[in-house]
């Protein structure tokens, strides 16, 4: 990713995702959630991100991380320019409660 490829990270993520060991943590698959879905909307797939998010934010309650909890602070601020689509606007509400409310 810092390298700019960013269709590669994207695919490095997924390989993650398959490789992970049983005893993996809800924090660590979370967190690797939340930049998988920052780079899904950044390379303009909305619906995958806010789908990618959605995961993220069902587990958020019961996770205690400051790294999770900056990733899930963003999700406004990401999803703000896209709020005239209904499913990014209702991800970009559901972020705002959960955090209310976590």
């Amino acid at each position: 990713y810092y390298l700019g490829d960013l269709e590669g990270s994207i695919e490095s993520l997924h390989l993650h995702f398959r490789l992970r060991r049983p005893n993996d943590t809800r924090r660590s698959a979370a967190r690797f959630n939340s930049m998988l879905a920052e780079r899904q909307l950044e390379l303009g797939h909305l619906e995958a991100a806010c789908a990618t998010w959605g995961g993220v934010l069902d587990e958020y309650p019961t996770l205690h991380s400051g790294r999770v909890d900056r990733h899930v602070a963003d999700i406004p601020r990401l999803l703000n320019p896209y709020l005239s689509n209904a499913t990014a606007r209702q991800t970009y509400e559901r972020a705002q409660e959960t955090r209310r409310t976590a």
